[in-house]
């Protein structure tokens, strides 16, 4: 909405956490900055599906990774 109002682009951050409690390789978060999206699709519905599913292509500047995964044996 901001970009159609004002043609300025927007760029945002993205947070990511992948957590498996059953793995002793713990969780891993990614936070991606300066991200931007290419287009997508404003509207959709499906009546007799469970839930909707969008592919979004878009570009980011860095991340950073604040956590890790922990290395297990086998790994390296």
């Amino acid at each position: 909405m901001e970009y159609k109002e004002t043609g300025e682009d927007v760029y945002f951050d993205i947070l990511v956490t992948n957590n498996d409690p059953a793995s002793a390789a713990g969780k891993q978060t990614v936070i991606f900055t300066g991200c931007n999206i290419d287009g997508g699709i404003l509207a959709a519905f499906d009546a007799e599906g469970d839930y909707l599913a969008e592919e979004i292509t878009g570009t980011f500047e860095d991340f950073k990774l604040p956590e890790k995964f922990k290395v297990l044996n086998g790994m390296k």
